[in-house]
């Protein structure tokens, strides 16, 4: 942001060029309180306009990764564009149309499952379940394998793997071309 001296702001610019001006708020004899609560707006005014701006600048450029196409997963676009449709060059791009729309259903890393100490008893117990007296004392199975495993540890060693995670996003062909940019 450029500022006119100190006392408002100009303009907001980006590398290439002005974005937009501010009027010039104009000091009067006598109205030195409207003239500050004025230039007080426009400062404000002013952050908040290069708050969205990179907002949208940063969620515009942000990387499309770790997604799904179908059952097909991809760790980014250029995985995408070369594997599914041929493209490995910016220039590949020209005889996509401008109105190309791809949805692909976003992931996340979790693990294969997680494991306590209820699910693996009633695992066990339905598994053995011909072989149990009818008088088994069930505390004492809980006790084995509470004494014996370590939940926490197991489970931080269960294989995380990439699944959908219910969030879609829709890509342009202006997201192709950013993503060679």
């Amino acid at each position: 942001m450029d500022y006119l001296g100190s006392e408002q702001p100009y303009g907001i610019r980006s590398n290439s060029g002005y974005l937009l001006f501010f009027p010039r708020i104009t000091k009067y004899e006598g109205q030195d309180e409207r003239h500050n609560k004025e230039v007080s707006e426009a400062f404000i005014l002013s952050e908040i306009i290069i708050k969205a701006l990179k907002a949208t600048k940063m969620k515009a450029k942000q990387p499309i990764e770790n997604f799904f196409d179908d059952e097909v997963f991809y760790e980014n676009l250029g995985e995408y564009l070369d594997g599914s449709m041929g493209i490995e060059r910016a220039e590949d791009l020209a005889d996509i149309p401008s109105d190309f729309t791809k949805t692909f259903q976003l992931s996340q890393m979790q693990p294969m499952f997680q494991m306590n100490l209820v699910k693996l008893a009633n695992i066990l117990l339905d598994w053995h379940e011909d072989s149990l007296p009818e008088d088994c004392d069930l505390n004492i199975i809980d006790n084995a394998l509470k004494e014996s495993i370590d939940f926490d540890r197991l489970n931080s060693l269960i294989p995380k793997y990439w699944y959908t995670n219910g969030e879609f996003v829709t890509v342009t062909k202006q997201n192709l071309i950013d993503y060679f940019d």
